[in-house]
């Protein structure tokens, strides 16, 4: 168990990270390209709402 709350937490810290770089790409992207920057920065958003998601899904599924 303790691994899996490990390798969830690397995971949930690793996603942070990526997402973090992505949010400043888009920005970026957003600044230099207006309508390629919002496009990128709305996937951007998604994603960020799906693995959440699934990452919430891990956590309660742990606590069961």
């Amino acid at each position: 168990m303790d691994e899996i709350k490990q390798t969830l937490e690397k995971l949930r810290e690793e996603l942070t990270n990526a997402g973090k770089r992505l949010a400043e790409l888009a920005e970026k992207a957003e600044a230099e390209l207006p309508p390629a920057g919002k496009r990128i920065n709305e996937e951007y958003l998604r994603l960020q709402a799906l693995l959440d998601s699934a990452v919430d899904k891990l956590r309660k599924k742990m606590k069961e």
